[in-house]
């Protein structure tokens, strides 16, 4: 038995051997092939994450920009659009608070047609354009980590998503302001005049789309002083600056003095910081400004991060990323130094809060523009962590903001997307048409008018210059509509019955008048006592869809039946 054993092992052995010769070459031979196959570089890897981010973002807006219905501001911007001739555009464009580009633009733009989504186009490649400069102007001017993390932060911002998704001037405004900062830093490293003047032109189109530049050019303009002065030498490159400047200067007093002397006089300004806006507008004697800064940033923080959790931890890395920022040494030959740009990424915020008294501070789309300066020295602070792997920071920014977007919270006058879907005013149209009676008389405030001349009339339905009528009437296909006035923007729950009864006595309707009211827009369900209110006249049970639409029918005189 040993002996057959010792020679099934002398056999065994060769066979053995040359089983695991012949595996080790195979295992050599795959080793040569995998090494012969083309890896993907880093950087390829990189290019290739950023314009998955760049795809998911327009995916995200544009699935947006095509399911929700126009709120109020938006169908107000499309209406002072819609007008005969050039002039007459910009004479409505001066019933509204901000410059004139953006309904000029509106004005040429709604030939390709006036759907929700033809409309929004624009703002949502604006919004991506923004978010792509600024991580194009940051790989410049610090490093490649703190620029992709801003880009991942500007990208899906919940409330910079929802402002690139609406008819809007703020993402043209934050593509321009990007744009001029890029090409002003480009500027003096290359000592180049055409990127001045670029930057010039994307100032001036700033300027041009919302009063808020006004803030931005003014720490622009500090900012150059400090980058130019080492540069004082080169004439032509800092006379060209201050040219600039002038040009932006008497554009500023030929164009908006008058238009804001204007809005003075019909108390516009007034107006809105004595209503919606009052929390974001300093009232001296009221409180400390101590105490106003504090909570307005973190209106402003909760509002950029679009959650009351998140926006606290991005103000402690904003502050973390400004000292750290500070406390750098070196700055690369054609760079900002640290103590420029941390002062250009505060400055504004700093400016912003010595004007709140006449221009909001606070959690609103009013200061999303500092978006372009919290959002970079956040990412300073994150930037500064150390951590286990290069993916692991934007890995969990993703995830925060995943989070940020699918149960938003930014504070502030806010409409769900779920309560702005398209399909929601589809079935109230469908509702009125049905329920209401042809001759029957529509009711609603100024912003409700404007959302229903959009989408029931085909016309507008408000009037662009201010009404001795203190109720305009307008018809509506079979039916007509009665308005409040501009300065009315909405209804009050306490005022109501009296409006009911003021418009009823000035167009003689009686009891025998079929009257309906229809609202929606900021703040509709909000105030408890509209129920109350609509009972008493005859509306105890109002058809809502969604939380952002309500519709009723009234009595004039006596109890209407109750809606349907």
């Amino acid at each position: 038995m040993e002996d057959y054993r010792s020679r099934l092992r002398r056999i065994q052995a060769p066979l053995r051997l040359r089983a695991e010769a012949s595996l080790r070459a195979t295992f050599l031979s795959a080793m040569r092939v995998s090494d012969a196959i083309p890896r993907t570089p880093p950087g390829l890897r990189d290019e290739w994450f950023l314009l998955v981010l760049l795809a998911a973002r327009f995916a995200a807006g544009f699935a947006l920009a095509a399911r929700t219905f126009l709120n109020p501001d938006e169908a107000f911007h499309y209406w002072l659009s819609v007008q005969p001739s050039l002039r007459l555009v910009y004479q409505a464009s001066l019933t509204s608070a901000h410059p004139p580009l953006f309904i000029f633009f509106l004005y040429f733009w709604r030939l390709l047609g006036h759907s929700e989504l033809v409309l929004r186009l624009p703002s949502l490649l604006a919004g991506i354009g923004f978010a792509w400069v600024s991580f194009k102007w940051l790989e410049r001017v610090a490093d490649r980590k703190t620029a992709s993390l801003t880009l991942i932060l500007l990208l899906f911002s919940p409330s910079l998503i929802v402002l690139s998704a609406e008819v809007r001037q703020y993402a043209g405004l934050l593509l321009f302001m990007a744009g001029s900062i890029y090409f002003f830093d480009r500027a003096i490293a290359e000592a180049s005049h055409s990127m001045m003047s670029a930057s010039g032109a994307a100032l001036l189109l700033a300027l041009l789309s919302h009063y808020s530049a006004l803030l931005f050019a003014l720490a622009m303009g500090i900012y150059g002083l400090a980058r130019l002065y080492p540069l004082r030498k080169q004439g032509s490159l800092v006379g060209l600056w201050i040219g600039i400047q002038m040009v932006c200067i008497a554009i500023c007093i030929y164009l908006f003095l008058p238009h804001i002397a204007l809005l003075r006089e019909q108390r516009m300004p007034q107006d809105i910081a004595d209503t919606w806006l009052r929390a974001s507008i300093f009232h001296p004697g009221e409180e400390s400004l101590l105490f106003f800064f504090g909570r307005q940033t973190l209106r402003l923080f909760r509002y950029l991060f679009g959650q009351p959790a998140v926006g606290p931890v991005g103000l402690v890395f904003f502050v973390c990323g400004v000292v750290a920022l500070i406390r750098r040494k070196v700055a690369l030959a054609g760079r900002p130094t640290p103590l420029h740009l941390s002062a250009l990424l505060v400055m504004p915020l700093i400016i912003n809060l010595a004007l709140s008294s006449v221009y909001p501070y606070g959690g609103t789309r009013h200061n999303s523009f500092l978006a372009l300066f919290v959002m970079p020295a956040v990412c300073f602070g994150l930037s500064s962590l150390r951590t286990a792997s290069r993916r692991t920071l934007p890995t969990l920014v993703i995830a925060v903001l995943a989070v940020s977007n699918l149960s938003p919270s930014p504070g502030g006058p806010y409409i769900r997307p779920e309560d702005q879907q398209k399909k929601l005013m589809s079935q109230t149209m469908s509702f009125l048409r049905s329920s209401a009676s042809p001759g029957a008389t529509i009711f609603t405030d100024y912003q409700g008018a404007l959302v229903l001349g959009y989408y029931l009339c085909n016309a507008r339905v408000v009037r662009a210059e201010p009404s001795p009528e203190p109720f305009p009437r307008f018809e509506c296909g079979s039916y007509t509509v009665v308005t409040t006035e501009a300065y009315r923007w909405a209804f009050d729950a306490k005022d109501f019955p009296a409006q009911v009864g003021q418009m009823t006595a000035e167009y003689h309707l009686g009891p025998e008048s079929e009257l309906w009211l229809f609202q929606t827009g900021w703040g509709i369900m909000s105030d408890r006592a509209w129920p109350r209110t609509l009972a008493s006249l005859g509306c105890s049970q109002p058809a809502r869809f969604g939380g952002d639409i309500r519709v009723c029918r009234i009595g004039i005189g006596e109890p209407a039946s109750p809606t349907r």
